[in-house]
């Protein structure tokens, strides 16, 4: 196992918080070794007034690599803004990555990636087939009030759990969901919603509420493997016994069998027809994730003697490009096979540069690309006033 190294890690977040034109406020995580730079980036309008932007969060973290590397500055950076929303008391976003690269004490070249914010023209986006919405709105309206109340909350729980990439919050969102539908679960499961305990200081009996409605269904949809984790997730998230990494571990892995399990569940308590049923339950849920591109390259020169000085990150400016691309699934937006170019000029400190190697894009569940992309780089190569 070689020695860490350390890298730079660039995130912005959007957010309705700001720091004053030049302040900047300094964090440092002694467990992880994590130095941390927040400040508010600000621009100008065509009247030449500033105004301010994104929270910028610049990390410096030694790690194994740059995955790991950016793991750890994400995780810092999303608290921070998580402070920042506390004393602002106003939204700030889940962060961003734009840039990371390995910082090094000389001239040799190391690793550089830039994370270009582009949908590229090809968001994913899911079709929806012509009455499903209609089919919905029906079997809602036609609800009690309460029935109607209830699931209603749980298509906004849903909603919201669709719009975060954060595990744990995910879970928490798509649990409360499964709160809210468990007395109709229950009822409609035919399992008690209440079990019988004795008061600690008298000896009575008490009747307490339980979520066996919930869990009824998810061992019906997912077995007892599945609903004993989300048993123990839920214990622990609610209770705060459980180490909080084990618990991220145990809702990466369950969590898509969840959130199939939960559409599944609206959609029998809805009393919708098999056909729209099938259509909720077919595809894993997309990611809010922006589709971007990733330049992947490596920097030569003085890079952080040029950074104390002038406070210049290298990158690029410019912009992807499809040349082509085709769809190749049954679906029409499943399957994408795309050549890219990427041109623009680099924005390197003076007497350093970037050499690009690459450019990819992620693979989403519902976008997979046919083997490596095809890339094309044009204008992409350069140095700024070279040694």
């Amino acid at each position: 196992m070689g020695a860490d190294r350390e890298y730079r890690v660039v995130l912005r977040a959007k957010s309705r918080v700001t720091l004053g034109r030049g302040e900047a406020i300094k964090f440092v995580e002694q467990k992880a070794g994590i130095h941390a730079s927040v400040r508010t980036l600000y621009r100008t309008d065509e009247r030449g007034t500033a105004f301010p932007g994104d929270l910028e969060v610049t990390a410096i973290v030694s790690a194994a690599d740059v995955n790991a590397a950016s793991a750890m500055a994400f995780e810092q950076a999303h608290f921070l803004a998580a402070v920042f929303g506390l004393v602002g008391v106003a939204p700030v976003h889940l962060p961003r990555f734009p840039l990371v690269h390995e910082i090094g004490p000389d001239e040799s070249e190391r690793e550089f990636r830039q994370f270009i914010e582009d949908d590229l023209g090809l968001r994913p986006t899911r079709r929806i087939p012509k009455g499903a919405p209609a089919e919905v709105f029906k079997k809602l309206f036609e609800l009690p009030p309460d029935s109607y109340k209830r699931l209603s909350r749980a298509l906004r729980w849903y909603r919201g759990a669709l719009t975060t990439d954060d595990v744990l919050d995910r879970f928490s969102q798509i649990w409360a969901a499964f709160e809210t539908l468990n007395p109709a679960l229950g009822k409609h499961l035919n399992v008690p919603l209440f079990e019988e305990a004795k008061c600690p200081k008298c000896g009575g009996a008490i009747r307490r509420p339980v979520a066996g409605g919930a869990y009824a269904w998810i061992e019906h949809e997912l077995g007892r493997e599945v609903t004993a984790s989300t048993r123990r997730l839920r214990n622990g998230l609610l209770h705060g016994f459980e180490d909080l990494d084990k618990l991220a571990a145990i809702a990466r892995e369950i969590l898509p069998g969840l959130e199939r399990a939960l559409s599944a569940a609206i959609g029998e308590l809805l009393g919708l027809s098999d056909e729209v049923k099938r259509l909720i339950g077919t595809f894993a849920p997309a990611s809010e994730k922006p589709y971007s591109a990733v330049l992947v390259g490596v920097l030569s020169g003085p890079v952080e003697r040029m950074f104390s000085e002038t406070g210049d990150l290298p990158h690029f400016e410019g912009r992807t490009v499809i040349m082509d691309s085709r769809n190749t699934g049954p679906e029409e937006q499943e399957r994408i096979k795309a050549t890219l170019s990427f041109e623009g000029p680099t924005k390197a400190p003076p007497g350093t540069s970037i050499r690009l190697i690459g450019v990819g894009l992620p693979t989403e569940p519902e976008m997979t690309l046919e083997g490596p992309p095809e890339v094309t780089i044009t204008k992409a190569e350069g140095t700024q006033n070279p040694k």
